[in-house]
């Protein structure tokens, strides 16, 4: 039985994002096909938990089983990032460009007490890490060098372009001591090796994909949605969706304010967006008509199909997606995709 183990910074029963949601549908893919699968993961609930350690919560260490996979927590060494960010901070303008990116690197977290003794104690033969530019995969790649046996590393980066993060020099470390680099388009390989040099054979291309087994068809969910737009007042609304972390990466704030401004010309517009809120989102929103949103917060599988249903249009112009699997949740239920690059784009387009 081949040994596996995923490395990633929350899991279950924290609210999974895209990237820590593929992690975990990978890992219970192939605790289905009978790997012996584990997950070594930090304690903390939330992804910001590592850059506020005062309101950061917690999730008991303990080691458990979910679904079959063996999971393990944890701690998260606050100092070390924040001195990190401290140092990057304060002498960016003095030490060299590559000591600033590595300090940069290490303090984007979580950096996780422990981890070399697991992975050493554990004896996996592959060891998988996403996504990049965070110091998780760092630590994974010093720890599987000091091992005797060293397992398969393999890398998925999810690589985004247009984030500044991942122009990080100190990528090329992880980039060089990995076994395979997980891509999933041709695009975002050809986005990496722009900026880093990484052997060619190295690349997997493998697409994502949804799982649709359990997802309902636009033609099945009538009378939910009535029911649904019902209960929020939307009939004879103009319904504009988006899904995502609600900040300046993934296009909220950019939507937003067009919708607000389309809501002034016609009352029958309105926003539904769900998903985290941000600081930046909370500000944006002191800004416009409070009619013209209804504001919803990270939302399950089955409430999240319906919304979709509901809407519209969807539209996120994410610059942080290395492809976006709401685009896809959306085209599953028939619905057209707004994913422009600027405000006044957007705004056009819904107008």
């Amino acid at each position: 039985m081949k040994k596996i183990c995923f490395v990633t910074p929350i899991y279950l029963p924290a609210n999974l994002y895209g990237s820590d949601n593929y992690v975990r549908l990978l890992a219970e893919e192939f605790a289905k096909k009978e790997f012996d699968v584990s997950i070594i993961t930090s304690n903390a609930l939330t992804p910001r938990y590592w850059y506020n350690w005062i309101s950061g919560k917690k999730i008991d260490p303990n080691y458990e089983i979910i679904r079959n996979i063996k999971i393990y927590r944890l701690q998260c060494n606050q100092f070390f990032f924040i001195l990190n960010y401290t140092l990057a901070k304060l002498f960016s303008f003095i030490l060299p460009k590559y000591i600033v990116d590595n300090l940069k690197l290490m303090s984007s977290g979580p950096y996780l007490i422990g981890l070399s003794s697991i992975l050493e104690k554990l004896q996996v033969d592959i060891v998988h890490c996403s996504p990049a530019p965070l110091s998780i995969n760092m630590q994974v790649v010093q720890a599987i060098k000091k091992m005797k046996r060293k397992p398969t590393f393999i890398f998925t980066p999810f690589f985004h372009p247009y984030v500044s993060a991942f122009n990080n020099s100190s990528l090329q470390y992880i980039f060089d001591n990995s076994d395979i680099v997980h891509v999933i388009s041709k695009a975002e390989k050809k986005d990496i090796m722009k900026r880093f040099f990484v052997n060619k054979e190295k690349f997997k291309i493998i697409p994502l994909f949804l799982n649709t087994t359990y997802m309902k068809p636009l033609t099945m969910l009538g009378g939910t949605i009535k029911t649904f737009k019902k209960a929020y007042n939307l009939e004879n609304k103009k319904i504009i969706l988006f899904a995502g972390l609600k900040g300046i990466l993934k296009g909220a704030v950019d939507v937003l304010f067009p919708v607000d401004a389309l809501y002034k010309k016609n009352k029958h517009y309105i926003l539904i967006a769900i998903g985290h809120n941000t600081i930046e989102w909370e500000r944006a929103k002191k800004k416009i008509d409070a009619q013209c949103l209804l504001d919803f917060p990270y939302i399950h599988t089955k409430t999240k199909e319906v919304i979709f249903g509901v809407c519209d249009v969807f539209c996120m112009p994410s610059k942080s997606e290395t492809f976006g699997l709401v685009y896809l949740e959306a085209w599953h239920k028939k619905r057209p995709v707004i994913a422009a690059s600027t405000l006044e784009g957007i705004a056009t387009t819904l107008a």
